[in-house]
């Protein structure tokens, strides 16, 4: 039988890319990682790293083999807490998931209603990059997940989707920033801040534009929008976006112009299939779906 130890030798390993990481990670020497490893290869019958000089390269076995372990971890690592709240009859912490696009204008904003409402109950808020989430949330029980679109979430069920529309961030002392709206063509000649060409938030942006006849040239770009909201603060440009993507410590410094066309970026909450009920599941959802819905375009802001 694997034991807790190789497992979590093997999922640190998956999610360090180092052996000598991992090792680090549970106060190990390097060849006792690599002892447990291949206890653990040997249990499972199969290589689970092809191993040259520089790097580990997990087998097909190991991707496979990677979602099961982190569970069976994730279930071991809660069993104290379980136990404790079951002696205590205290509450369990609501857990929470979100992007990291939208967590400090979103998710953020939401979790500090709740706890106003009952300041009693502990909250346990995980955020990752999108291009982990699959991959975290696939083993990652939580009560509340909220992601933008499109993203396949294994083991989680979609319970609504809403949108938000995008505006145009510039910094509060622009010329533009008094408009009630703009057009791609009214931002000619100042510099677009905006994320690497991989992120959705970009792809979305971008193809709507281009639909609509405009295709606007980088000047910076940068790894999150948090940067780029930052850049923009400070008068680097302007950037393209939804307001669940600003941290609402920006706001004082930033205006958000109606842009037309208007790019939208969909938001999905989600639960996971398998998780038990929380009492406040309900609660949170209600208040994420108030804030998305606040969001919903004023039509007074439209450009002929």
């Amino acid at each position: 039988m694997p034991t807790i130890r190789s497992l979590r030798a093997f999922v640190l390993t998956m999610e360090q890319g180092s052996l000598t990481l991992a090792a680090q990670k549970m106060n190990l020497s390097q060849p006792a990682a690599s002892r447990l490893l291949s206890q653990l290869e040997e249990e499972f019958g199969a290589p689970l790293f092809f191993r040259d000089s520089k790097t580990l390269t997990p087998s097909r076995e190991a991707e496979l083999l990677y979602p099961e372990a982190t569970r069976v971890l994730a279930s071991f690592e809660e069993l104290p807490q379980i136990m404790s709240a079951l002696k205590t009859d205290a509450t369990m912490p609501l857990k929470v998931v979100g992007q990291m696009r939208c967590t400090l204008g979103l998710v953020v904003p939401a979790v500090a209603q709740l706890n106003k409402e009952y300041p009693d109950v502990p909250i346990d808020l995980d955020v990752h990059k999108r291009a982990e989430l699959r991959r975290r949330t696939t083993w990652d029980r939580f009560d509340v997940g909220v992601f933008a679109m499109p993203l396949h979430i294994d083991f989680a069920e979609v319970i609504l989707s809403l949108s938000a529309t995008c505006y145009v961030i510039l910094p509060k002392a622009h010329p533009l920033a008094a408009r009630d709206g703009v057009t791609p063509d009214d931002l000619a000649g100042i510099d677009y801040v905006t994320v690497r060409e991989a992120l959705v938030g970009r792809t979305i942006v971008e193809n709507t534009l281009l639909e609509a006849g405009y295709e606007i040239p980088v000047k910076h770009e940068v790894s999150n929008a948090f940067a780029a909201v930052s850049l923009v603060r400070d008068g680097l440009g302007f950037m393209i976006a939804d307001r669940f993507t600003i941290d609402h410590a920006h706001f004082d410094d930033i205006s958000m112009v109606p842009l037309t066309p208007a790019p939208v970026i969909e938001y999905a909450i989600c639960v996971s299939r398998d998780m038990r009920v929380h009492p406040l599941r309900s609660r949170l959802i209600e208040i994420l779906i108030e804030r998305l819905k606040a969001d919903r375009p004023n039509p007074s802001h439209a450009i002929s």
